[in-house]
């Protein structure tokens, strides 16, 4: 073994990527917001729904001034291997849908053409029956897709993999059921699904299918795209308008939880309708204790106004009688006086010859005897009017005693009546209170008991809806599956979504990895010493990665530097080209030694020229030539990562392109 193999042995087995990039001393989770402040923590909130704050431990990852651009979960290790997956679809956006196909189903009514794709990934709420694993998933902007990956093909456009080793090149493809006719220079032959390994298309144009995706997913361009990346190999790239999410319990949870729920719900029920129907029992007793005292009370009127009426009458009858019999004493007193009178004058006349005493004695005695007539009959008018006065003390007191016997009557009927009435108000009242106790009680149960629809609290029960353009039905995904989720406007095309058109790697040394998309050249998280970084691509020295750009093209910024993996060490340097390399670049950069060194090219202007198509080149040079005195002097730890590199598009021009699109 030569020494600079063993270098590299040496080298590869030192920095060997091995599961996730997550240290005990580190937080869980780490991103970055749209004001270029990083965040990190252990413990996120409130993602069981589409609208609310949402935090890491206790910082706000949607505020309208700092929203989220990329959150990343280190304790997932992503797919490396694609050979592990049951099958796949590999779409020309960079999107990846985990799955075998199992039947293409041609056009129906309203439904285009599309496949049925089964995955083992749950992409369902789990409500829905398990059995459910089927979706539909359209042809449109395919790359590949892979049936079998015992031993996963390098990309070959139009060109048909079959599980005995061979290779069908073909000119055009007719989809069937469940095998298809395949178009060959030879002519045309069947080829049955389970004898295929991949089959690989002729890639369409990028940029047309960037322009057909935000046609649906931001037809207006102002509706942020949502990329998510699973552990289960899925790649999703939806619309944040489209976004959904909620929280579901397990299987077992959700069955126990509905069942001790609805029972509290039907207990609530049961004490929400008793309640009711003692409150109108007792309103109706309350209005009946009122109706009664009302009756209560004109009865007594009545009998007052009754009793009243009599007294008048009746003292308007003794009165007359008093007055008749003033008058008739009046009269008889009169006549009594008169008939004297004429006594005395015919006295007098007998009399008239009788000596003068006599006749003045006789005149005496009938005066005498005539007064006593009167004071008789005087005496005998004022014992009939004393009689008269008893007579109607006695029947005042008597009318008294019936209106006091009557009102004592009427009093004890609406005491008796009122009480019984109180009595009944009084239970229903005191089962009021109690009934609102318990219903408090059970309310509070229902809020702090299980609810089979609202697990807040752990995100292992969240669930995250995603609808990509290529998906005919929408991915309801396990919050715990997502690795990393990625929010960007469509005119800020993050450039690693774009697949290089041309890739010159050569480290002079042999067995370096390829370059890689989203890691670093091992596998692992794109990161130097200072933090860890949400998408671009890993490279080694010496490497070119050429780009096509569209003439909407504005601006392009990135930044690189050398990964963690490198230690102090590894010396390059980067330039960036427009077009061709014998161009003056657009950035070049000093010696960037040691993973501490990050550079930012700053905005790069990619207004259009002449030249058509455009072409950016991303160039990483392990420049032997002119390095400083104690640089590594071979390109071992030459890792590089170009971090966040993103290209700005023309609003307006984009909005033009999205309004050209054929639906």
């Amino acid at each position: 073994m030569t020494f600079q193999r063993l270098l590299i042995l040496m080298f590869v087995v030192s920095t060997a990527y091995e599961g996730p990039f997550f240290r005990a001393d580190e937080n869980r989770y780490v991103g970055a917001l749209s004001d270029a402040s990083r965040v990190q923590g252990t413990q996120l909130h409130g993602w069981h729904q589409k609208t609310g704050e949402v935090h890491l431990d206790t910082t706000k990852l949607n505020s309208q001034e700092r929203q989220l651009v990329w959150l990343r979960d280190r304790s997932l290790s992503s797919v490396e291997n694609l050979d592990i997956l049951h099958g796949f679809i590999e779409f020309e956006s960079g999107d990846r849908f985990p799955g075998r196909i199992i039947r293409h189903v041609s056009q129906a009514n309203e439904v285009p053409a599309h496949f049925l794709v089964e995955s083992k990934t749950p992409l369902r709420l789990p409500e829905v029956d398990p059995s459910e694993r089927s979706f539909r998933v359209s042809p449109k902007g395919m790359r590949r897709i892979v049936f079998s990956t015992e031993q996963l093909a390098r990309f070959s456009p139009k060109t048909i993999f079959l599980r005995d080793g061979r290779t069908l090149p073909y000119r055009s493809l007719r989809w069937k059921d469940d095998n298809l006719d395949v178009l060959t220079q030879e002519g045309s032959t069947q080829v049955n699904f389970t004898e295929i390994a991949e089959i690989h298309f002729s890639p369409p144009d990028p940029w047309s299918s960037y322009y057909h995706e935000l046609s649906i997913l931001s037809p207006k361009g102002n509706s942020q795209l949502l990329r998510l990346e699973t552990i289960d190999g899925l790649l999703a790239t939806g619309s944040e308008a489209n976004f959904e999410a909620t929280a579901r319990a397990k299987d077992q949870e959700r069955i126990e939880a509905k069942t001790i729920r609805d029972r509290l719900l039907s207990t609530k029920r049961r004490y929400e309708t008793q309640l009711k129907n003692s409150r109108k029992n007792r309103d109706r007793l309350l209005q009946t204790q009122q109706r009664n005292a009302d009756k209560a009370r004109k009865l007594e009127e009545q009998h007052t106004k009754r009793i009243e009426g009599n007294r008048k009458r009746r003292q308007e009858q003794h009165d007359k009688l008093i007055r008749d019999q003033k008058a008739n004493h009046d009269r008889q007193i009169e006549g009594e006086k008169r008939r004297q009178r004429d006594e005395e004058k015919r006295l007098k006349t007998q009399l008239k010859d009788t000596p003068q005493a006599e006749q003045k004695r006789r005149l005496n005695d009938l005066r005498r005897r005539h007064q006593q007539d009167l004071k008789r009959r005087k005496d005998q008018h004022k014992r009939h009017l004393d009689t008269m006065e008893r007579q109607r003390k006695q029947e005042l007191r008597r009318y008294k005693d019936e209106d006091r016997r009557r009102r004592d009557q009427l009093r004890n009927n609406s005491q008796r009546s009122r009480n019984n009435n109180q009595r009944g108000i009084d239970r229903h009242t005191q089962k009021i209170t109690t009934l609102e106790v318990k219903l408090k009680d059970v309310e509070r149960e229902i809020k702090e008991g299980p609810n089979p629809d609202d697990f807040k609290s752990s995100s292992d029960r969240w669930y995250h809806k995603i609808h990509p353009v290529w998906s005919f039905d929408p991915l309801w995904i396990r919050f715990s599956t997502i690795r990393q989720r990625q929010r960007f406007l469509p005119y800020e095309f993050p450039l690693s979504r774009l697949r290089p058109v041309q890739v010159f790697a050569d480290s002079g040394l042999g067995g370096v990895r390829p370059p890689q998309v989203n890691r670093n050249v091992q596998g692992g998280p794109l990161r130097n010493a200072k933090r860890e970084h949400g998408w671009g691509f890993g490279v080694h020295a010496d490497c070119e990665l050429h780009f096509e750009v569209p003439e909407n093209a504005k601006i392009f910024r990135t930044r690189v530097g050398l990964n963690l993996l490198a230690g102090t060490g590894g010396c390059v340097r980067v330039a960036i080209y427009l077009n061709s390399k014998i161009n003056t670049p657009l950035f070049q950069s000093e010696h960037l030694i040691g993973s501490e060194t990050e550079v930012d090219t700053g905005p790069l202007d990619l207004t259009p020229s002449n030249d058509s198509p455009r072409r950016l080149i991303l160039v990483v040079d392990s420049a032997h030539d002119g390095r400083p005195t104690g640089a590594d002097p071979l390109n071992i730890r030459d890792i590089v990562d170009w971090i966040e590199p993103t290209i700005k598009l023309d609003a307006n021009k984009l909005m033009e392109q999205i309004g050209q699109v054929e639906k």
